[in-house]
């Protein structure tokens, strides 16, 4: 499950499944099947799918997983290179 939730927090920075997967050494079609794995063993859609971007599925926009997420994003981006 790690694997999939550092796929999510990729997706969810670089705003493409594409994108995500160059960030990390993925296809664009391996991140799609682990998020969808993820979206499957937590019941709840992550992201709405338009076109090329993902964009945030309004359904976990305020759970408190997200939030979380966002700090590891929050703290990531802060991290000194």
């Amino acid at each position: 499950m790690l694997r999939e939730l550092k796929t999510f927090l990729a997706v969810a920075r670089h705003g493409t499944f594409a994108a995500a997967g160059l960030h990390i050494g993925l296809t664009q079609s391996a991140v799609s099947a682990q998020i969808r794995n993820l979206e499957q063993a937590l019941g709840v859609r992550l992201f709405d799918r338009t076109g090329r971007q993902a964009i945030d599925h309004p359904a976990i926009r305020n759970l408190p997983l997200r939030i979380m997420f966002n700090k590891c994003l929050q703290i990531e981006s802060e991290k000194p290179f």
